[in-house]
Formats: structure tokens, C-alpha cells, sequence
């Protein structure tokens, strides 16, 4: 049986989330259960380990937007949401700049109607 790693989300993912359209914001939520069980790259697919970047960043595909996350000891931590077409540019922002967990919301708000009870099993700090 594989352990299920609490996930984490951060401020800025959550505005991020909360401004993306109603069906995208849906399977976001639906997607990023896979991260609970399945966190690391298998292969070719959704998600990727992403180069140049310490502790390391993870980047999962879903549609048109990608998922920056880490992960860190039992728990992943949800970054941003970005458009595909804007990922590279945030990336060479982040580069050589410490990007890390810091940013996870202390005092994050439950989950936005749009997620609503697809994000029950997601932990929220």
C-alpha cells in the first residue's frame, strides 16, 4: 500500500485558482489528487521534474495550465498555477532566486465553490 502525502497549497495558488475558469478550476482539483499517491515522474506523462532548480521543482500538466510544486519530507506544496504560455517566463524569473515553501498560506481559506468538496482530502494551512 503506498502512503498518501498530505498536500499543501499556497496563497497565490489559491487566487491563482480561484480566477481560472469554473471547468479548468474543476479538473485542477480532480488532478491534483494524483499528487496524494503519485508525486514523482513515471515515465513520460503528466508530470515532470523540472532541471536547474534546488530542492527540486516538479511541474504537473493539466490542459493549457501547469502545477509547480515541491516536495518536502510527507507533504507537497502546491506553488502556482500558471498558462503554459507564461510558464518559461515565470521559470527564468525563478531561477537563481529562492522559490521556496515559505509562500504556503498560513492562514489559507478553505477551498473556493469552485473546488468546493473535490478538494476534501487536501489539506489547506
Amino acid at each position: 500500500m503506498q502512503k498518501r502525502l498530505a498536500v499543501k497549497t499556497s496563497k497565490v495558488f489559491l487566487k491563482e485558482l480561484d480566477d481560472l475558469p469554473t471547468e479548468v478550476a474543476l479538473k485542477v482539483t480532480r488532478d491534483l489528487k494524483i499528487l496524494e499517491v503519485a508525486p514523482l515522474p513515471l515515465g513520460k506523462g503528466l508530470i515532470k521534474k523540472l532541471k536547474g532548480f534546488t530542492p527540486p521543482l516538479y511541474r504537473m500538466r493539466i490542459g493549457n495550465y501547469r502545477v509547480l510544486y515541491r516536495i518536502t519530507g510527507n507533504e507537497i506544496a502546491i506553488l502556482r498555477i500558471i498558462d503554459r504560455k507564461e510558464l518559461e517566463r515565470e521559470l527564468k524569473r525563478m531561477i537563481g532566486s529562492i522559490f521556496s515553501i515559505s509562500g504556503i498560506a498560513e492562514d489559507s481559506k478553505p477551498p473556493h465553490p469552485k473546488g468546493g468538496a473535490l478538494l476534501k482530502g487536501i489539506t489547506f494551512i
